[in-house]
């Protein structure tokens, strides 16, 4: 497996793919696979086969290849928290299960909010394959408050996830500043923890940026399709946050 290090204060890139059909995800693989990024996402809720688990584990050893070295980061995201569709958690359990047994992932994503008997279950089975866990939490209808931020990420902490991950929407600048001092903040707190966080649509662009300054280790960007709002082109990226980067040194 490709051990993922999070010791470099610089955010790491990853570009999400988000086809529905085995075609279009490999030929996207094969566009990012030469670019100078970090980690590929494949947001397998988009695969219009999902339901079928061996051919979902086909295309992940496919993807997984074609990267030949990138960390690749697989997502189930629930309508509920911005995917593609519902799932049971019978379902949900067994797609990462067989993800975690055989070993097709470097990380993989869990919804917080889909409940401590998720984790309980997976996260030993990831670690014993070590593939790394991400326990995320996603609000598409509000910014919380600082407090409330600072309260939900230290809830996500206790599942003892690899990483953290929050996404929120705002819906004035000052939700941008909350989200982002609640970050540096909590980082403060838990400076061992990793910690991503990031504000959605064009107003919470500037998070995406950022993420050194506040403590955030990895920022999403997009080739194509964006799989949430506000995401920046990754040559765009590049640039700002190898400039920002500079700076700080």
């Amino acid at each position: 497996m490709n051990a993922i290090q999070w010791n470099n204060r610089k955010p790491k890139i990853c570009i999400p793919v988000m086809e529905e059909t085995e075609d279009r995800i490999l030929q996207q693989v094969e566009t990012i696979r030469a670019m100078d990024i970090d980690l590929v996402e494949w947001r397998i809720d988009a695969f219009e086969q999902i339901k079928d688990l061996t051919r979902c584990i086909e295309i992940a050893k496919m993807i997984k290849e074609r990267l030949d070295g990138l960390g690749l980061l697989i997502t189930c995201r629930t309508k509920q928290e911005g995917g593609c569709l519902d799932y049971t958690d019978s379902f949900y359990k067994e797609l990462y299960q067989r993800i975690c047994k055989e070993q097709v992932a470097d990380l993989i994503d869990l919804e917080y909010d889909r409940g401590k008997d998720v984790f309980d279950r997976l996260l030993p089975i990831a670690r014993k394959n070590q593939i790394q866990v991400i326990a995320s939490h996603h609000d598409f209808n509000k910014t919380p408050s600082k407090k409330e931020i600072m309260e939900k990420l230290n809830c996500m902490r206790q599942t003892e996830a690899d990483i953290i991950k929050m996404a929120c929407m705002p819906r004035s600048k000052e939700d941008v500043f909350v989200l982002m001092e609640a970050t540096s903040t909590f980082k403060e707190h838990y400076p061992d923890i990793v910690l991503v966080t990031m504000s959605m649509g064009r107003q919470g662009m500037p998070s995406r940026i950022l993420g050194e300054f506040m403590g955030s280790s990895l920022t999403f960007a997009s080739v194509g399709t964006q799989s949430a709002p506000g995401q920046i082109d990754v040559d765009v990226m590049h640039i700002l946050i190898d400039t920002l980067h500079k700076i700080q040194e």
